[in-house]
């Protein structure tokens, strides 16, 4: 039985590269599959061949306010007055209503950056599958990979990061 699959992530290349070998798994045995997302995503899912499906917000409580009123003087300002209202709040809530009505995904793959998302999800999780997926390297010592809280890359270097970490 065909699926319907959606992905839900934020437009930051680290984390969507990650995702593509299961979405490539899915669309090769015929499911429909969809990066859902800012008009920032088009660019990615075009590239790969996928569907993409528009939201007009971003997760709310996350700090990715910000980013919305990046063109006011007082943009910290705006964004606690978002929150105060729980415009941010509502907004999400009317584009993951919309996902779930329109697409009806039965597995819905959610980035890390995207938790409060969840809080939307949930009621609509019978039926459903929603998968949390985190794209970071796990926070194990390895001489080589960089601590969880850097954004250093793979490299000799790790070292010296894991020794601050530790300290």
């Amino acid at each position: 039985m065909l699926k319907t699959i959606v992905f839900l992530f934020p437009n930051l290349t680290g984390h969507l590269n990650p995702t593509l070998q299961i979405a490539a798994e899915h669309k090769e045995v015929g499911d429909k599959v969809f990066y859902a997302g800012t008009f920032d995503v088009i660019p990615f899912t075009k590239k790969h061949g996928y569907d993409f499906y528009s939201l007009n917000s971003l997760p709310f409580a996350t700090g990715f306010e910000d980013a919305i009123h990046e063109d006011k003087k007082e943009k910290w300002l705006e964004s606690l007055l978002d929150r105060y209202s729980d415009k941010s709040y509502k907004q999400r809530k009317a584009d993951i209503n919309g996902l779930i009505n329109e697409l009806n995904p039965d597995l819905i793959f959610l980035g890390e950056f995207n938790y409060s998302d969840f809080i939307l999800l949930y009621q609509y999780s019978e039926g459903r599958k929603i998968v949390p997926l985190q794209t970071k390297f796990p926070m194990y010592f390895n001489e080589s990979v960089p601590p969880l809280n850097t954004f250093a890359f793979p490299s000799p270097k790790a070292k010296v990061l894991w020794r601050k970490y530790f300290f």
